[in-house]
C-alpha cells in the first residue's frame, strides 16, 4: 500500500540514531503489508507511531499528494471552514481535503462528544474518497469516546474503522521519550526547549502582563511578543492568561504559527491546577509539539509531579511523555 519495505524503514531508523525493538518491527511489517483503504496504528505513548508514519510519508514518490493533519489543527481548521461555508460541513471538508492521495491523521482521539461528532463526519468523508489513510492514535478503536454516556454515539465510526482499515497495535510499554530523552531531543524546535523549576511559580507575578494580542478576534494579555512576522518571533506568556481563561486549541495554533519560540511562566504546582487549566495545558503541549515550537517552561515543580494532579485530563500520558523531551533547566 505504501510502497516501502521494512528494511527501508529500519534503515531510516538507523540513520536517525536508534534501533527498532521487536514490537516496533512487528508493527512495521503489519503496517507495510496492509491492503485496502489504509491503516489505523495505535499503541502507548512514546512508542514511535508518529515517527513511523512520518517515515512512511517521507518514503512516498514525489508525485504522491500527501496531506498531514494533526487532531487539534484539523478540528480548528474544520470549524473555521464550516463557518466560512455557512455551516455546510460537507463543503468545508471538501475544501480541507482537496485532491490528495494519502492522508496522515496524527494523534486521532475522541474524548469530547462535540469533537467526536466532527470526527465522525470527517472519517466518513475520508473513507468515501479514493485515497489511502494512515491514522495514528494512543487509543484502540474501541477506546475512542470512552464515556459510557456517549460511547454508543461513536460506535458506527468504530465499526467502520474496523471494517475498512487495517488496525495495527504497536505493543510494548517502553516510552523512548521518557526513558532516553537525550536520544530524542533535537537542537531546534520543541525538543530544544527546557523545563525550569522555579519555587513559587504560579503565584502572583511581580510583572503583570501588559502587552495585548488579538487572537481569533479576542484579546490575550501576554508578557512580551517580539517579531510576530519573523521566523525568530518569540512569545512570553503566563500560565494564568493562557490556560485559566477561555482559550482553545485554535488559539494556540494561531500563536504557534506567529511565534516559533515560546516562554511559558508561572506553571503552578499540579495540586493547585484546576482540571480545566490542566486540560488546556495538555492541549498547548499537543499543539506546540505538532508545530515543533520551542518551549521554555517555568514551573513550580518537576514535570513528573504533574502525574499527581488531582484530576488528570484525557491524554495526560501523552503530555507527560512529550514533556520529557525538554531538558532540565
Amino acid at each position: 500500500m505504501f510502497g516501502l519495505s521494512p528494511a527501508a524503514v529500519a534503515a531510516a531508523a538507523e540513520r536517525a540514531g536508534f534501533a527498532l525493538d521487536p514490537e516496533q518491527e512487528r508493527a512495521i511489517e503489519q503496517v507495510l503489508g496492509a491492503t485496502g483503504r489504509g491503516v489505523y496504528l495505535h499503541g502507548p505513548v512514546g512508542r514511535g507511531k508518529t515517527w513511523l508514519a512520518d517515515a512512511i510519508v517521507a518514503g512516498q514518490t514525489a508525485d504522491t499528494r500527501v496531506l498531514r493533519v494533526h487532531f487539534h489543527g484539523f478540528l480548528a481548521e474544520l470549524n473555521a471552514a464550516i463557518f466560512r461555508h455557512g455551516f455546510d460541513a460537507a463543503a468545508a471538508l471538501d475544501e480541507l481535503l482537496g485532491e490528495v492521495d494519502l492522508v496522515h491523521f496524527d494523534e486521532f482521539h475522541a474524548n469530547d462528544v462535540g469533537d467526536a461528532t466532527l470526527l465522525a463526519r470527517a472519517l466518513d468523508a475520508l473513507l468515501s474518497r479514493p485515497l489511502s489513510l494512515l491514522i495514528t492514535s494512543n487509543d484502540a478503536p474501541e477506546g475512542l469516546l470512552p464515556s459510557p454516556q456517549f460511547h454508543e454515539l461513536f460506535r458506527p465510526s468504530i465499526e467502520r474503522i474496523r471494517a475498512e482499515l487495517t488496525v495495527v497495535a504497536m505493543g510494548g510499554d517502553h516510552d523512548y521519550r521518557r526513558s532516553n530523552p537525550d536520544a530524542a531531543r533535537g537542537r531546534s524546535g520543541f525538543a530544544s526547549g527546557a523545563w525550569v523549576i522555579e519555587p513559587g511559580a504560579g503565584s502572583v507575578t511581580a510583572a503583570p502582563p501588559t502587552h495585548e494580542l488579538t487572537v481569533n478576534g479576542r484579546p490575550l494579555l501576554v508578557l512580551a511578543a517580539t517579531d510576530p512576522d519573523s521566523p525568530r518571533g518569540a512569545l512570553r506568556v503566563g500560565f494564568a492568561e493562557l490556560c485559566e481563561g477561555p482559550t482553545a486549541p485554535i488559539d494556540y495554533a494561531v500563536l504557534a504559527e506567529r511565534f516559533p519560540s515560546w516562554e511559558l511562566t508561572g506553571i503552578p504546582d499540579a495540586a493547585e491546577m484546576r482540571p480545566s487549566a490542566a486540560k488546556r495545558f495538555a492541549n498547548v503541549i499537543d499543539v506546540l509539539v505538532d508545530r515543533d515550537v520551542r518551549l521554555v517552561a517555568h514551573a513550580a515543580t518537576p514535570r513528573s509531579a504533574l502525574a499527581r494532579a488531582p484530576e488528570l485530563p484525557s491524554g495526560s500520558a501523552r503530555m507527560l511523555s512529550r514533556l520529557a523531551l525538554l531538558r532540565a533547566g
